[in-house]
């Protein structure tokens, strides 16, 4: 069974013609398409129908305790799901309001599903909408681009160009946001970042902690459950799948040749692709992490909509030496909150790879009530 829901982009006046929990709810079903970390879909949202508003909330138990400790991981997820928001609502002629909740750090961490109910969920805002505005074309583009983004993480052509209007429209639509982006071209340092993050991926497989929760999230792939990364959007045959799966979580030895082929995987994808972003912040705030996950998210969807293949690479931000390493090596003071690369797929059959599966919209969305959605 495919977990992963399918939502329409309607018209305007098609979407106009459902109520206002109808139209919100759809809403939130493109949100949940966002790019998020290891497909754990760490986010709720509420419903208010009548404020026309929805409440975006961390469910803190789908923070991952080894490999993203304070939860920036998480909160970078849905600052993704945020900005498909409002993508989303530019195209159906809305205007949208991101309202802010201050929020702690303490409150965005992990949490055991032992831990209180009532600390499960902490809300990082509120968007409030209001119609009638005008949806711009670049806007449209993109909320095409919702439906059809995936990461591929597969080898892309080096020596195929990408588009020349490509860089111009990512600098032009990132330098409006206060975070600074570097793109890489040359083959000197991708190879340099590519390094980096061979180092960070050795890191990951050579403790026991983070190798056994990537094992959790890395599933066979004949496994049917909403959540999780299958070994296929790897690129990896069944035996490779469920092998790796189980030598990571320790249910079986991890073959030598498994964990170097896991460890390569990423550093031969970076020194191929003919273009990497980097996305780095003043700061290393909540606020932070959410302007990176709209912009990287933003970022990818401009790939989609150039026809581009992407992925997204967070063992460089998330292992803090090398975060540090590297941005020295990069020349800047900034917290490096996101790396991605672009171009188009070498092997064809590569970019028919399986999008990632999703939990049933029902499960991710709230009535003001506390009540599940229909």
């Amino acid at each position: 069974m495919n977990f992963r829901p399918d939502p329409v982009l309607f018209t305007p006046q098609e979407f106009r013609a459902q109520s206002p929990e109808e139209e919100l709810r759809h809403l939130c079903a493109l949100a949940h398409l966002a790019p998020n970390t290891h497909n754990t879909q760490p986010w709720q949202f509420i419903v208010h129908p009548e404020e026309l508003a929805l409440d975006i909330c961390l469910n803190r138990e789908r923070v991952l305790p080894a490999s993203d400790v304070i939860g920036r991981q998480a909160v970078i997820s849905l600052g993704a799901a945020l900005e498909h928001l409002f993508i989303g609502a530019s195209h159906y002629g809305w205007q949208a309001a991101f309202i802010p909740e201050p929020v702690s750090k303490e409150a965005v961490g992990p949490i055991a599903a032992s831990q209180s109910e009532t600390s499960r969920f902490t809300r990082i805002g509120r968007v409030k909408f209001t119609p009638g505005a005008a949806g711009s074309p670049e806007e449209s583009g993109l909320a095409d681009s919702l439906l059809r983004r995936k990461v591929i993480r597969a080898e892309y052509d080096p020596a195929r160009a990408l588009p020349i209007e490509f860089v111009p429209a990512l600098t032009a639509e990132l330098a409006k946001r206060p975070l600074t982006l570097h793109i890489v071209t040359d083959p000197v340092r991708r190879l340099m970042i590519a390094e980096f993050q061979a180092q960070a991926d050795n890191f990951v497989i050579n403790s026991k902690r983070f190798s056994r929760e990537l094992g959790e999230w890395l599933r066979p792939n004949d496994d049917a459950g909403p959540l999780g990364m299958r070994g296929i959007e790897f690129g990896l045959q069944d035996q490779e799948a469920l092998r790796l799966h189980r030598g990571l979580t320790g249910d079986a030895p991890l073959l030598p040749e498994d964990g170097l082929r896991f460890s390569l995987g990423g550093k031969i994808g970076l020194e191929k692709s003919p273009l990497i972003g980097l996305i780095t912040t003043p700061g290393d705030t909540i606020a932070d992490w959410i302007t990176a996950g709209r912009a990287l998210d933003r970022a990818l969807l401009i790939a989609t909509r150039f026809g581009l293949a992407s992925s997204v690479h967070a063992g460089i931000v998330e292992v803090s030496l090398i975060n540090r390493m590297f941005a020295v090596a990069l020349g800047t003071t900034e917290r490096i909150m996101g790396l991605f690369r672009v171009g188009y797929v070498k092997n064809a059959p590569d970019a028919e790879r399986p999008f990632s599966h999703r939990l049933e919209i029902s499960q991710v969305t709230l009535s003001a009530t506390g009540k599940p959605t229909p």
